[in-house]
């Protein structure tokens, strides 16, 4: 099989703790949120029932690629 469906198999049987360790150490922390923080608030407030996402998306290689 290839490497990629093996790392997918293998995260499938991780517990949560020992997968948010591997993303972290494969693709980094995340710098910012993905959720606009001010439609996040709104959504807590029952003023809204869909969050927005935020001006950053993460790409394939774990980076992070402004939406301007």
């Amino acid at each position: 099989m290839s490497v990629k469906f093996d790392n997918y198999i293998n995260l499938y049987y991780m517990d949560y703790d020992n997968a948010i360790q591997f993303l972290k150490q494969k693709y980094g922390v995340g710098k910012t949120d993905y959720f606009s923080p001010k439609s996040y608030e709104r959504f807590l407030r029952g003023e809204t029932k869909n969050l927005r996402k935020g001006n950053y998306q993460r790409t394939s290689e774990g980076g992070l690629m402004s939406n301007n």
